[in-house]
């Protein structure tokens, strides 16, 4: 759980095997079935990877906390959240609770996306730098959530955490396109991409909030 909690993007079996410095992996496959069971964690493949090349990664929110801030609290007064609540310190949880935290509401982002009844996987994308053949040079990419459809569609998941309405710039506008594009050629899908943004109050409406094609609000995450 600790080597987990350090990796928060997850990690595969042989990467969780050479932190704890195991040869026999044996005991481990029941240790992760168990932790899964257990919602403790979660086992996903990324789009195109081999079951070999799953990843496990910590999903309980309060395991996340608690690993995070209090196993070493030493020194910390009982207002160390009320003073660091708009610091560096808390920022970067709160972009990933938010992420967790739509990862547990998959059924309730499809419902808002009227596709609750379509046929559909879940997965996450990524890929390195790399140079194709005709020489062009690809910085490459990741998204956290993708949803596979059925009816030949892929909704490229933006999951934002912000105080506000969520604003695209020129610069963001254009990073989404690219990979977009990058992503299509890579994984040589014929399906159609949609840019699919999951806020708290949702995107703020500019002449680069046009790439949006849907939306999800963090109240829709509780819609039953």
């Amino acid at each position: 759980m600790e080597i987990l909690a350090s990796r928060l993007k997850g990690m595969t079996r042989q990467d969780i095997l050479s932190a704890l410095k195991i040869k026999n992996g044996g005991s481990l496959t029941e240790v992760l079935d168990n932790l899964i069971k257990c919602d403790f964690i979660r086992k996903y493949t990324a789009i195109s990877k081999t079951e070999r090349e799953a990843v496990f990664q910590l999903t309980d929110l309060f395991s996340l906390f608690y690993l995070r801030f209090s196993t070493d609290n030493s020194g910390r007064d009982v207002d160390f959240f009320a003073k660091n609540s708009n610091t560096g310190i808390m920022a970067p949880w709160r972009g990933y609770a938010f992420e967790i935290v739509c990862l547990h509401h998959i059924a309730q982002i499809k419902k808002s996306l009227s596709i609750g009844g379509v046929v559909s996987s879940f997965h996450s994308w990524s890929c390195r730098p790399f140079v194709d053949n005709n020489g062009t040079k690809w910085n490459g990419g990741q998204i956290d959530l993708l949803i596979d459809r059925a009816d030949d569609v892929i909704n490229i998941c933006e999951i934002k955490y912000s105080n506000d309405e969520y604003e695209i710039t020129s610069a963001y506008e254009e990073q989404l396109r690219r990979r977009a594009t990058l992503f299509s050629n890579v994984t040589k899908t014929q399906k159609t991409v949609y840019h699919t943004f999951i806020t708290v109050y949702g995107v703020m409406q500019n002449m680069h909030s046009g790439i949006v094609q849907s939306q999800v609000l963090a109240e829709d995450l509780f819609e039953r």
